[in-house]
């Protein structure tokens, strides 16, 4: 039986928490006026919707730029709900809703006031929170959440010292959340203990499965090698092929710009320089360009009011991020493997 849902319309929201100290801004996706509908098209002006979009289409992101200009980024069926919160100088956090059972969940909640806040004016109530790896920009927000929320589960790697963990995970351990299971990965390289999380639903399998990379595996990049090396990376890289094309994937940072204006120096091909003009344009609106996807295309519509703002875009990390297609690279850089060129990739990328 085909899945069918209701059809909501996010508006771009701005958080703002004070302290004396400074004030933090949290960007997050929250229901605006437009009331919920079983059909898109009822909320939007004609034309905005291409025929072939029903209504288990689910609106990721969308930012109102006018009382008549819509930039929405669809994605054909994912398997949750993500909000994203933007946290620190240049973090990512994520709440997770199960968009069945709605129970929620938070990655890397580096402060988490601002994703509780998040997660309060949507409505959603956190009750676990998975933590990607020890370093502090991303853990250090754990102790503080169990202060904040008593009784939440903090799940976290049980091959370092992550603060604030209750729950220690281990490689290929699965997590049943709602309809949802979150199968931990273990990625050495970036920390010895970090951790991905894959997210499906398989009451559903046809919906797109969602990562979270924390700092391994960045849009057009990767993390630095901090107790890792260039083979574990590329290790890494291959078990990614392995995965569904439409995976939607959740990085840990917004180092999307500088990392493909990294990517022109090494491999100035069409897909490459279109995701930087993508790029580009996104940050201008002042939204996140996560998700990107593994290897299928996605795309964007606007309304056909403003044609200078409809674009098609593929979000593939296997076209344009050059850690992903180092084998392919190594006379761009000089290497004889694709270890060799990894581990130059990387250092030339310190360096930039």
């Amino acid at each position: 039986m085909k899945r069918r849902v209701l059809i909501g319309l996010f508006g771009f929201n701005l958080l703002r928490q004070s302290s004396a100290h400074h004030q933090q801004h949290c960007l997050s996706f929250l229901p605006n006026p437009i009331k919920h509908c079983t059909s898109i098209r009822q909320s939007l002006p004609q034309g905005a919707m291409p025929n072939n979009v029903d209504a288990r289409t689910m609106f990721s992101h969308i930012i109102k730029a006018s009382k008549l200009r819509i930039i929405s980024i669809l994605m054909d069926n994912p398997c949750a709900e993500v909000i994203v919160v933007p946290v620190l100088s240049d973090n990512y956090a994520y709440i997770l809703v199960d968009p069945d059972s709605k129970e929620s969940l938070c990655v890397d909640p580096a402060e988490p006031r601002i994703v509780l806040e998040a997660a309060a004016e949507r409505n959603v109530r956190l009750s676990a929170a998975f933590c990607t790896h020890k370093h502090h920009d991303h853990s250090g927000g754990n102790m503080e959440l169990q202060r904040l929320l008593p009784g939440v589960e903090v799940y976290g790697s049980c091959y370092e010292s992550v603060p604030g963990v209750t729950k220690g995970l281990s490689d290929g351990e699965i997590v049943k959340f709602g309809n949802l299971e979150i199968r931990c990965v273990k990625a050495a390289c970036h920390t010895v203990g970090h951790m991905l999380y894959y997210v499906t639903n398989p009451g559903n399998p046809e919906l797109q499965p969602i990562l979270f990379t924390g700092d391994t595996v960045f849009i057009a990049g990767c993390g630095r090698f901090f107790e890792g090396s260039a083979d574990m990376m590329v290790d890494i890289m291959r078990m990614l092929r392995g995965y569904r094309k439409d995976t939607l994937v959740y990085c840990g940072h917004e180092y999307t710009l500088r990392n493909l204006e990294f990517a022109k120096t090494v491999d100035p091909s069409d897909s490459v320089m279109s995701k930087l003009s993508w790029t580009e344009r996104v940050l201008s609106m002042n939204m996140p360009t996560v998700p990107s996807t593994l290897e299928e295309v996605c795309t964007f519509v606007s309304s056909p009011t403003n044609s200078t703002l409809r674009f098609l875009i593929s979000f593939q990390e296997f076209q344009y991020n050059p850690f992903m297609r180092a084998g392919d690279l190594k006379d761009a850089v000089n290497a004889t493997s694709e270890v060799e060129a990894m581990a130059m990739l990387r250092s030339m990328k310190n360096r930039f």
